[in-house]
């Protein structure tokens, strides 16, 4: 799936949602402060990228994960990064190399 697609799509799902919201508010669509302000700190679910968070700073915050091989060629989740619990989850069965900065030769 293209990212830039899929970036587009939520993107247009989210200034849906909040013209929707200003139209029933009776607010002006075309104040850009109000909207602004409506999109910030807030917590956006059911988007195809997954769920996607805009803080009061107006930063993007997303869940992510890192993926590694084994010594067989196997791709396995590595670790996790959970914006809306803000933890770090090591999956790996065995020390990870990421969590603990260790160069690939010594791993």
């Amino acid at each position: 799936m293209n990212h830039y697609i899929v970036g587009y799509h939520d993107a247009f799902l989210i200034y849906g949602e909040i013209v929707r919201e200003m139209i029933l508010e009776g607010k002006n669509i075309y104040d850009g402060r109000e909207f602004t302000k409506r999109t910030w700190n807030r917590t956006y679910t059911g988007l195809i990228s997954g769920n996607f968070k805009i803080n009061d700073n107006g930063d993007g915050e997303k869940d992510f994960s890192i993926h590694d091989f084994d010594s067989e060629g196997n791709l396995h989740v590595s670790i996790v990064w959970s914006h809306l619990l803000m933890i770090i989850t090591d999956r790996s069965s065995k020390r990870n190399k990421y969590m603990y900065k260790i160069s690939p030769r010594e791993y």
